[in-house]
């Protein structure tokens, strides 16, 4: 992470060191970013350039300090928060997603407010529902950090971490070390269970015991009446599979993220085709052709001519 904010520096501002353009020390600007980017060179930049613009609105110092990275890195997770609003606005993505961001942020608050001491940041998943959060880490929500996580109360997991502004948001204490997010509390498997029906690609039935959670296939119990838990004799509840929400239009992933940038701009917000290519990671031309060619054609969004520019809006 420091080299490749280095490398930013020296790319764009050969002739400046370090001290010239921060006044944070290295440890607070490095750590700060490595939270919040994970390595995403575009989070970076988003977060630099947003810093560097908030620096030159001070006229007696403008390097660039905490409130300044504070307020680079709050940038960045706006922006592709605003994406993913957008994107599921429009439907271009089945609005289940949004239910499950819900359900997790809500877990992690409850956790934080069980005990404010504690870090809350962290999440442990089966391995087997790694799919059902790929939109989320692929919209920055949540951060992929590592497979075959041992936790305390057993089992090996997948480690995701809620992205950092997002806990600074909600006074959430970000965890640092190892032994802070291995606790079963940090397994969301309950939470994230629920939407099992949405990513189940057979259609048959299936059914859970209301008292331990365990689910078990058609097969598995097919042969009783009434169907009963092994383990606690419960009586199973049968699970409705549902369909996977029909979204529309065909889109790749840059584009949705386009459509769901411009979805979240109103007249008075709109952006040019430069800004929106920073926020969303594609090129200027990809943002304009697209934009022009398909979408206003469509009538899916506005564009206005002022400043010998064009700017995107959802009105």
């Amino acid at each position: 992470m420091e080299a490749l904010i280095i490398k930013r520096i020296t790319i764009f501002c050969s002739d400046v060191n370090f001290q010239d353009v921060f006044k944070a020390t290295r440890e607070q600007v490095f750590s700060r970013i490595t939270k919040e980017a994970i390595g995403v060179p575009r989070t970076i930049g988003i977060v630099l350039q947003q810093a560097f613009i908030q620096a030159q609105t001070n006229t007696h110092d403008q390097k660039i300090g905490l409130s300044e990275l504070n307020y680079g890195i709050s940038a960045a997770r706006k922006t592709y928060q605003r994406q993913f609003e957008g994107s599921i606005k429009r439907k271009l993505l089945p609005g289940f997603y949004m239910d499950m961001w819900n359900a997790i942020i809500t877990k992690a608050i409850s956790e934080k407010n069980k005990h404010p001491e504690r870090p809350a940041s962290h999440i442990l998943i089966d391995p087997v529902r790694k799919e059902y959060l790929n939109i989320l880490c692929e919209n920055f929500h949540l951060h992929f950090l590592s497979e075959n996580i041992a936790s305390k109360g057993g089992g090996s997991y997948n480690l995701y971490s809620l992205d950092y502004d997002i806990c600074n948001e909600y006074n959430i204490k970000y965890a640092e070390e190892k032994d802070e997010y291995t606790a079963i509390r940090f397994i969301y498997d309950n939470i994230i269970r629920e939407f099992d029906p949405y990513f189940t690609k057979e259609k048959s039935k299936s059914y859970r015991c209301p008292q331990c959670n365990k689910i078990y296939e058609e097969t598995e119990v097919v042969k009783s009446k009434v169907k009963r838990c092994f383990d606690d004799d419960a009586v199973l509840e049968e699970i409705v599979h549902m369909d996977l929400p029909r979204t529309e239009g065909n889109y790749a992933e840059v584009e949705i993220k386009i459509l769901g940038q411009i979805s979240s701009l109103n007249k008075a917000e709109a952006m040019n085709a430069r800004e929106i290519a920073d926020a969303v990671g594609c090129t200027t031309q990809k943002v304009s052709l697209w934009g022009s060619r398909v979408l206003a054609k469509k009538g899916l969004i506005n564009i206005d001519s002022r400043d010998k520019n064009y700017y995107y809006s959802i009105d």
